[in-house]
């Protein structure tokens, strides 16, 4: 038998882009970026060199290489992206029989290139309402935009959500997706705000909001919050964030919050946790001011 894991690291990166082309997953373009990074950072490489040491070579190459157009080293954040996919890569890799050890699996939190803190924009209560209460031209995109602030479903997910996906169980409605981002399944239950943005249900397999691109989606969500009089920009994943907001307002545990946004782990949830003890403190020093 062939030894599979001769083939050169390009090679298996073109097959990868092809599934993803197939499968309608625009992330195909991500490995395409990578692949002319690994052909820099170590030309000619087989799926057989990737071991630990390559990760962490690759991770400080990153960190410190002038690949910005202006000659600079990456922003961490860009970096951070690059380095998981190759864990993405070499998921794939191990999954399909092509090396018989991840490499990946053997790095700690310490060698891999850690996200930045990032600033997660969200829409306070107040602001929800606005958008509640203007209508707009494209009422399936309004619907879809305030059903996610209820449920914190991604943009992908509510985009594929079909009606055979949400059931009745014991007088309680429950969405059921396999998560585009990572594949997991999850199944939630739907408060009535949610509920109350769903339109009138029809045939199983129908789409239940039929939404346009994501360039589209964004112009209309755009157009949508200048109407509303918000001065904030627009976007899909700001649902997500109201929604991840919202569940730590109300009092519900980290743990909990972390089942209910589909996290594997309480490390992202935190981000919303430390979101509103920052809200505390500017509450705080507002009393103080005004006294």
């Amino acid at each position: 038998a062939k030894d599979k894991s001769k083939m050169p690291l390009s090679d298996f990166i073109d097959l990868l882009m092809e599934e993803y082309k197939q499968r309608g997953q625009p992330s195909y373009r991500h490995l395409r970026a990578s692949r002319t990074k690994f052909e820099k950072f170590y030309p000619g490489a087989r799926l057989c060199d990737m071991d630990k040491k390559f990760c962490t070579d690759y991770a400080e190459w990153l960190k410190s290489e002038p690949l910005t157009p202006q000659g600079k080293p990456l922003a961490q954040a860009t970096a951070c992206s690059c380095f998981w996919i190759l864990g993405i890569i070499l998921s794939a890799a191990w999954q399909r029989g092509y090396i018989k050890n991840n490499p990946w699996k053997l790095l700690n939190f310490q060698e891999k290139i850690a996200r930045p803190e990032s600033k997660r924009e969200f829409l306070t209560l107040d602001e929800v309402r606005k958008l509640e209460n203007t209508p707009y031209v494209k009422e399936n995109i309004r619907m879809a935009f305030l059903f996610a602030c209820y449920c914190g479903l991604r943009v992908g997910d509510v985009t594929n959500l079909c009606w055979k996906d949400i059931s009745v169980n014991g007088g309680r409605h429950f969405v059921s997706v396999v998560m585009q981002k990572n594949s997991k399944p999850i199944s939630l239950p739907l408060p009535a705000k949610a509920l109350s943005w769903l339109p009138e249900r029809r045939e199983p397999e129908s789409s239940v909001f039929s939404l346009p691109s994501h360039s589209v989606l964004r112009k209309h969500l755009q157009k949508w919050a200048e109407q509303a009089g918000l001065g904030k920009h627009l976007h899909f994943h700001l649902s997500r964030h109201t929604y991840g907001t919202m569940l730590i307002t109300a009092g519900v545990d980290l743990y909990t919050a972390s089942k209910m946004m589909g996290h594997a782990d309480v490390r992202p949830t935190q981000i919303y946790a430390k979101i509103i003890d920052k809200k505390k403190e500017e509450a705080v020093s507002l009393i103080d001011k005004a006294f």
